[in-house]
């Protein structure tokens, strides 16, 4: 990550000029304001930088659960193509449907069935895109 990468490398630069401000000759006032500003600088960037990790590490789980979520409504789809491929009727199974059926999609239930049927042979990825149950449901939690 590029800007971590920064933050790195100006960390580095600051605490070798905090190195060298002994050294300097310079009044002991200007060498106390520059310290200030160098550990200044260096508490923001280490804010900086736990932020910038905590977002990642959200990104991260994020798309951890829209990875879960998305198995999860292919592997409904699948079952729902295998019975209607044994021409079970919809009324038989609509209650054991975890995804399709929440309250954000439960009104295109019948319309989703329909979609799943006509195009039985489309990949179970390719019908959860088309249907967009990841967007509707994104945010359910099991």
């Amino acid at each position: 990550m590029k800007n971590l990468e920064t933050i790195a490398a100006r960390r580095k630069e600051l605490k070798e000029l905090q190195a060298k401000l002994d050294t300097m000759e310079v009044s002991e006032t200007s060498k106390v304001l520059s310290w200030k500003k160098i550990v200044n600088e260096l508490d923001v960037l280490e804010d900086l930088e736990e932020s910038i990790k905590e977002v990642f590490e959200r990104g991260k789980k994020l798309g951890y659960e829209r990875a879960k979520l998305k198995g999860e409504i292919k592997g409904e789809i699948s079952k729902i193509k295998t019975l209607i491929k044994y021409e079970v009727s919809s009324e038989t199974f609509t209650n054991d449907l975890k995804f399709l059926t929440q309250e954000k999609v439960k009104d295109k239930l019948e319309s989703n069935l329909t979609y799943i049927k006509e195009h039985i042979d489309d990949s179970d990825s390719d019908i959860c895109e088309q249907l967009g149950l990841i967007g509707n449901l994104s945010d359910f939690e099991g």
